[in-house]
């Protein structure tokens, strides 16, 4: 993952993180990113631009998202139709919630209590 200075454009720093990332999420409060490798998650701290943990999600995901208030990370996992659910104060998986046939997109609501995604074939869920 490249770290980009937003006055300069130049790369400022290059964190290594697991196979093949797909989608990156960031905390509200702008102190870790999340990337959703193939089969795990890497958890980066940007104050240091280092990989704090890595979490084994056990399946491909192809969108990521942090809740509102940073306690967990949602996961589309696109080839087993379902949502991972991490937890971000332990960096464990607390969740596999299945869901209709290959989950793509993840959105929360503001105040956290409704999570929404779309997939290919099937129409809008609420987890």
């Amino acid at each position: 993952m490249s770290v980009i200075d937003k006055a300069t454009d130049n790369v400022t720093a290059t964190v290594p993180v697991g196979d093949s990332p797909r989608r990156v999420a960031v905390t509200s409060d702008g102190n870790k990113v999340y990337i959703a490798n193939n089969n795990t998650v890497s958890v980066i701290d940007t104050a240091a631009d280092i990989v704090i943990a890595t979490v084994p999600v056990g399946t491909s995901s192809c969108e990521i998202v942090v809740s509102p208030d940073g306690s967990k990370v949602y996961l589309g996992n696109f080839y087993n139709n379902s949502v991972t659910v991490i937890n971000t104060k332990t960096n464990t998986v607390t969740a596999k919630v299945p869901v209709g046939e290959w989950p793509m997109g993840i959105a929360v609501t503001p105040d956290g209590k409704k999570r929404y995604m779309w997939q290919t074939l099937t129409a809008t869920m609420s987890l």
